[in-house]
């Protein structure tokens, strides 16, 4: 059993938990443990695909040599893993955008195509 997993922040820091989670789990199933693969910037991906073209190809060959070799590839792994961690410089220019709300804009964006901006703010599990 392998996995996938896509997460919406830049980093990759919170997706890197998960792999010894997903091992933990295919144990406990009886299952062999293929291997996690982690990648940060899907909510980029989602808004800017065209921006994203190298990342694609690389997820082409990651499923064609899985076809194949019934395993990831590390190499292909690691190009798609590549951790991105945000520089101070970044890190203050977000805080600087942030008050103005400009890196709402995008999001909303999808929020009200799929009919949930208006819902944006609540709170089911409390």
């Amino acid at each position: 059993m392998g996995f996938i997993v896509q997460g919406g922040f830049i980093e990759t820091a919170q997706e890197r938990f998960l792999k010894a989670y997903f091992e933990d789990l295919t144990k406990r199933l009886n299952y062999r443990y293929l291997g996690t693969v982690a990648k940060g910037e899907s909510a980029g991906v989602c808004m800017f695909p065209k921006m994203f073209k190298k990342l694609f190809k690389l997820l082409n060959q990651l499923g064609a040599e899985f076809e194949k070799q019934h395993a990831f590839d590390p190499e292909i792994v690691t190009k798609i893993e590549k951790t991105y961690v945000l520089s101070k410089r970044m890190l203050f220019l977000l805080k600087m955008i942030h008050p103005s709300k400009l890196d709402n804009i995008g999001w909303h964006k999808k929020l009200k195509e799929n009919g949930a901006f208006d819902k944006r703010l609540d709170k089911p599990f409390l």
